[in-house]
């Protein structure tokens, strides 16, 4: 089945949703559509504010000097530092996600040092 950019992140909305609960944290979803988070995850200390996204392996890398597949937040300037605490990728094509600190990060390999790194759902 072939989904759109949309369906795409919609779907993943979902997958982070249920893997959060699975991991037995609290989850929320805000009322207004136009949010800069698109949920928030009660850790048992405090409530993290999460941009979800969905990219795939490939994205920016076009260029022969990157030869291992990468990741990037191209968009990552529209939001400010404030605005959320994390990002959780879901890299569609490899069914992975990456959670990582809002500004950690523009860009990173997908080797498996950074996966394990940031493939983990610790909020803190």
């Amino acid at each position: 089945m072939e989904f759109d950019v949309n369906k795409i992140g919609c779907l993943a909305e979902y997958k982070f949703m249920v893997k959060c609960m699975e991991l037995g944290y609290i989850v929320s979803k805000p009322t207004l559509d136009s949010s800069v988070y698109d949920v928030i995850v009660d850790n048992g200390d405090r409530l993290v504010k999460i941009q979800i996204k969905s990219r795939k392996s490939t994205m920016g890398y076009k260029n022969s000097k990157y030869p291992k597949p990468r990741v990037s937040i191209a968009n990552q300037s529209i939001y400010s530092i404030t605005d959320f605490d994390y990002y959780a990728i879901y890299v569609y094509d490899m069914d992975l996600w990456v959670v990582i600190p809002n500004g950690a990060l523009k860009t990173f390999v997908l080797n498996k040092k950074n996966i394990e790194k940031y493939s983990t759902f610790a909020f803190r």
